[in-house]
């Protein structure tokens, strides 16, 4: 069942291991920003009250979104073919992919419906139990099939005539067992599937028909042409009630309210919607609901509601609400769910932060979430943007930036200015953004060279400390930027062609730059005075560098030239380290990354190979092509995955890193590179759940311990205390083997934590502070009190008497008198105190010391019912709860578990309870002055405890643990204030 939620593919290489068709290092995981690209299928829409599901083709897969969320829940198997229709009855979901017709429950297929000689374009469930397939073109026929339960054999077919090519097909309300195709040829035919008899022919308008919707009214239709003209038609008397006409290409998609409000809306190849007053006959509105040129697939209104569902060929689905009863043309988007509409182009993990930013031809920058399919962003170019394409009749599209041609960025200053910047086709600026308002950022860097104002930005670099940009430009001019003030700071003059890459060291001593001139160049990057060159070249003829990435950790920097060599570099000593001539085969290179730790580069080309190279020992050790070449490659920070976008792709494909999960030794790659298949879509999954996933499908081949460690990792990438514990054993004379497996808090010194949040425990200390922080400043004011009969005055005319304070004050004194008589009263009694639930269970715990279930019981507390519940321990002399939980404390030192809780309750204690306590000791003094011999257990063994514990916590903090601490505090000080 997992493998149907997105996993299959990259379950089936993980565990396939190292054979034909899978790579050695890396497995297909998922693919992110896949919505809705099938743009010519539309989507269907099913209702289970009370939500609804959405069941969109997406290639040859089939995604199952949750309408009210918008959040993918299921991935159907991949089909051979691409989906062309999808219909669905309760638990069912009917897909058409090539000529077969296929049924799955619940994302597995159980039945599969064949007969079809040519592709099936149109599905219609009728009632229950039956399905009708259509295929389009001249000579296709009509298929009924029986589902429930399903039957091999078609129930009837039924012949069109060949004359008579269909384009769609619907089944009319209260119809039984009658379609009606549309037809290229323009006619209109009612078809009777249980008696296979054509009832009638609608003479149609000549013009083809693209699209057909049931109104609300029975026997009312809309039909849309190719035309652009939408006619309401009667079938019942082949009667025309209205027509209307859309400038805007021809209709794609029609559907009818059905909220008691008159409308109809039309979407066209154009990606606009136009919204008809069926009451007045004329045109209401019409919207760009989706990008210009993007054929609106699917319009659906949900039953009863003023929601509208949409998608189009942009990759998108809309939801709009239509928010207005007078004017049936009013809207507003509710939800959106899109990816990009055209390839994306540049791709970057966003430092440790879970995003990952894409660049496409579609002249958007978007936020893909790692983990999650569904939380795709845009980051804002402004809300200007609607206003200025009005006001200069041109599409929103237009208005945006160019599309970016490179980005950069630095996490460091996230929560202080902008983070990323990007240079755009054929401009002379570059922009910054800031990723934490998801809004373009507030400065613009522009070169400042004067002599060729036609030359544009190339490449653009950020500092590792997030405090500069460099810009590269195609005359070899190179301008140093401010990030926080967009001020200028310098340039670098010597390169006399398009600089092709930049990179700047980790402590911002030094520049490296590229040109197509065939020099690399290195610069001191505060005086921007050239140190060092290298040069490329052919015998006399300069080698142009096409590509230049640096790897800040160890200031290796690799260069890629026109003539399919590699180089490596070491920029320190300006010596190269590594040669891969012919590298790519004179192939054009796309893209190259360093894995994070700096071992591994990783090279696509246009021949859709990706190489990892090995650069401790200089081999290929990995060697795969793609169905489509690679255009960029990003490595994520912890080097578990690698991303790529690919030609012609609208999705980020993720590939999970084998080395991460297991030990891929280096070996030699193969002399063929196999054709590995892209990764399918992935449902909505927690990391923890895709990594479960990914863990149960590739155990199933690899070995135990592999298995066992990776199982063990938990959302950081280390070991979780609950997995390491029953991690399998090393192999015998291997460090931390059996003797290591057993660990027992205790053992050797050891003390161990409770692994709960931060959060439950760290602001037990400071909870006075919080309430006196948020303390109200004026105190909240009791109403007065209105009187059950309000008096009035005396006189002919009606009026209220006015209330008398002191009659208001005099109750309220009264009603205290009675409470303080009250609480008197039940301390005369003699009743016991009630005791709370933290005293019950230390009563029952103390005489055997069984205090596990007393610390299950704190740790499920929150941070203000703990504090509460420690602050209410009994004082009454007589009373052992301070002696208790003084033990409590005593033996969760001795077990040397829980520690920092521990020391939480201790702070709690004894700031609610230190004069208690004191109190205690005194007269636990004066009794031993006095000889009185105290009973077990009574308060007077309180001063004992308290001893045995100070004596306890200097043992576990005062030792080595301390000095431990405060050596590693010392030397994070000493790091932090370095100037890097």
């Amino acid at each position: 069942q997992r493998k149907s939620r997105g996993m299959g593919d990259a379950a089936a290489a993980a565990s396939a291991g190292c054979k034909a068709g899978t790579s050695a290092v890396f497995a297909p995981f998922k693919v992110h920003g896949l919505v809705a690209p099938s743009g010519s299928a539309r989507t269907n829409v099913q209702q289970q009250w009370p939500n609804y599901l959405l069941h969109v083709p997406a290639g040859k897969h089939c995604l199952s979104y949750s309408f009210h969320t918008l959040r993918c829940y299921l991935v159907g198997p991949e089909h051979p073919k691409r989906v062309r229709a999808v219909q669905s009855c309760e638990r069912a979901i009917f897909t058409a992919a090539g000529s077969t017709v296929r049924m799955f429950v619940n994302g597995r297929q159980v039945f599969a419906f064949e007969g079809h000689t040519g592709p099936v374009d149109m599905l219609e469930v009728f009632g229950r139990h039956h399905l009708v397939s259509l295929g389009g073109g001249p000579g296709r026929r009509i298929r009924v099939w029986q589902f429930n339960p399903p039957l091999a054999e078609p129930y009837s077919v039924i012949p069109l005539d060949k004359d008579f090519s269909a384009t769609c097909m619907l089944h009319p309300d209260t119809y039984l067992n009658k379609v009606v195709i549309g037809s290229s040829e323009g006619t209109l035919q009612l078809w009777n599937i249980k008696t296979k008899s054509k009832i009638y022919t609608f003479k149609g308008w000549g013009e083809e028909v693209t699209c057909m919707a049931q109104s609300p009214v029975v026997d009312v239709v809309a039909i849309g042409l190719v035309t652009g003209a939408v006619h309401v038609h009667n079938l019942k008397l082949d009667e025309t009630l209205m027509s209307f006409t859309h400038a805007d290409g021809p209709v794609t998609a029609l559907s009818f309210r059905t909220d008691e409000q008159p409308a109809l809306v039309s979407g066209s190849s154009n990606g606009q919607i136009a919204v008809w007053n069926l009451k007045t006959r004329s045109l209401q509105t019409v919207f760009e609901a989706h990008q210009r040129g993007c054929r609106v697939a699917t319009l659906s209104f949900l039953f009863a509601e003023p929601l509208l569902l949409s998608t189009a060929a942009d990759n998108s689905i809309k939801v709009w609400f239509f928010n207005s009863t007078s004017d049936v043309g009013a809207h507003t988007l509710q939800r959106c769910l899109s990816g990009h509409s055209a390839p994306p182009t540049k791709i970057k993990f966003y430092g440790e932060f879970p995003w990952l930013l894409s660049a496409g031809q579609d002249r958007t920058l978007r936020l893909l979430s790692i983990y999650r399919s569904s939380l795709l962003k845009e980051v804002s170019q402004g809300s200007g943007l609607a206003k200025k394409a009005k006001k200069k009749g041109v599409p929103v599209q237009r208005c945006k930036l160019p599309a970016i041609v490179d980005m950069d960025l630095s996490t460091e200053r996230h929560y202080q200015w902008d983070s990323v910047v990007t240079c755009h086709r054929n401009k002379r600026v570059a922009y910054s953004w800031n990723i934490k308002n998801q809004t373009l950022g507030s400065h613009k860097f522009k070169l400042t060279e004067k002599n060729k104002m036609s030359a544009s930005i190339t490449t653009v670099t950020v500092s590792g400390c997030g405090n500069f940009v460099l810009l590269g430009s195609s005359s070899g001019w190179i301008d140093k930027f401010n990030v926080q003030s967009g001020l200028h700071r310098g340039s670098f003059v010597g390169h006399t062609k398009a600089v092709t890459g930049l990179g700047t060291d980790a402590t911002n001593d030094l520049l490296v730059s590229s040109s197509l001139d065939g020099s690399i160049k290195l610069w001191d990057f505060d005086g921007c005075k050239l140190k060092g060159e290298l040069r490329q070249a052919v015998g006399d003829v300069p080698m142009p560098v096409s590509r230049l990435l640096l790897h800040r950790e160890n200031n290796l920097c690799a260069a890629a030239t026109d003539d399919g060599a590699l180089h490596v570099y070491d920029i320190d000593t300006l010596a190269r380290v590594r040669h891969f001539d012919q590298s790519h085969n004179a192939s054009q290179l796309t893209d190259m990354v360093f894995s994070p730790d700096g071992r591994w580069l990783v090279t696509s080309t246009m021949d859709g190979a990706l190489r990892v190279w090995d650069i401790p020992s200089g081999r290929l050790i990995d060697w795969f092509r793609v169905p489509k070449p690679a255009t960029a490659l990003a490595f994520s920070p912890k080097g578990d995955f690698l991303a790529s976008a690919h030609v012609g792709q609208l999705g980020v494909y993720l590939w999970a890193n084998r080395n991460y999960f297991s030990t891929v030794s280096p070996r030699a790659a193969d002399s063929e590179p196999p054709l590995v298949r892209f990764s399918a879509p992935a449902a909505d999954q927690t990391y923890d759940d895709a990594v479960l996933a990914f863990v149960e499908n590739f155990s199933e081949n690899a070995d135990d311990e592999t298995a066992a460690w990776i199982s063990a990792m938990g959302e950081d990438g280390r070991e979780d205390d609950e997995a390491a514990r029953h991690k399998f054993p090393k192999k015998e004379g291997e460090p931390g083997g059996d003797a290591d497996l057993d660990v027992v808090p205790g053992d050797d010194g050891l003390t161990t934590l409770s692994g709960l949040p931060e959060t439950r425990w760290r602001v037990l200390a400071d909870l006075d502070t919080i309430r006196e922080r948020n303390r109200p400043d004026a105190p909240a004011q009791k109403p007065e009190e209105a009187p059950f009969f309000l008096p009035t005055t005396p006189g002919l005319q009606f009026s209220f008497a006015p209330l008398d304070k002191k009659t208001t004050e005099e109750q309220e004194r009264q009603r205290q008198e009675a409470a303080a008589a009250e609480k008197e009263q039940l301390q005369r009694t003699g009743v016991a105190p009630i005791r709370t639930r933290l005293e019950q269970l230390l009563g029952l715990a103390f005489p055997l010391r069984q205090y596990d279930p007393v610390i299950a019981y704190l740790k499920q507390l929150g941070p203000s019912a703990l504090d509460l519940t420690l602050r209410s321990l009994s004082t009454e002399e007589g009373d052992a709860s301070l002696l208790h939980v003084l033990d409590l404390l005593c033996y969760m030192l001795e077990s040397r578990q829980n520690f920092e809780l521990s020391e939480a309750y201790l702070d709690v204690l004894l700031k609610a309870h230190g004069p208690a306590l004191k109190a205690l000791c005194a007269a636990a003094e004066e009794d031993a002055s006095s000889a009185v011999e105290p009973e077990s257990g009574a308060p007077a063994d309180v001063p004992a405890v308290l001893r045995r514990l100070l004596v306890l916590h200097r043992e576990q903090w005062g030792g080595r643990m301390e000095h431990a601490f405060h050596g590693a505090l010392c030397l994070l000080n000493y790091v932090t204030g370095m100037r890097l």
